[in-house]
């Protein structure tokens, strides 16, 4: 399977992904998430998680590394693909933070 290269995605893109924005500044996209609460965006035919998408474009990162996971600030709605919000961490700070 070919990948992507998120690096040259233009973050324009990501702007213009139709939203509402919540009281808290969440910017949720218009899509209606999975049963997981992530909102699924497919491009070129491969399924992305868009916070995730979001994350590896503006940190220019690997999507498909395992090392890392993106991070929702405290009391952030899972949907939010806003990059103020977000920000690379690990698999396992993510169990920390929802225990």
């Amino acid at each position: 399977m070919k990948h992507m290269k998120l690096s040259d995605a233009n973050r324009d893109w990501v702007r213009m992904i139709p939203k509402i924005i919540n009281e808290n500044g969440c910017h949720l996209p218009i899509n209606r998430p999975t049963e997981n609460r992530y909102t699924p965006i497919m491009i070129q035919g491969i399924v992305y998680q868009l916070h995730r998408l979001v994350v590896a474009i503006h940190y220019n990162l690997d999507y498909h590394d395992q090392s890392w996971d993106a991070r929702h600030s405290t009391g952030c709605d899972k949907r939010c693909f806003f990059i103020d919000h977000l920000r690379p961490g690990t698999i396992s700070d993510n169990v920390k933070r929802s225990s």
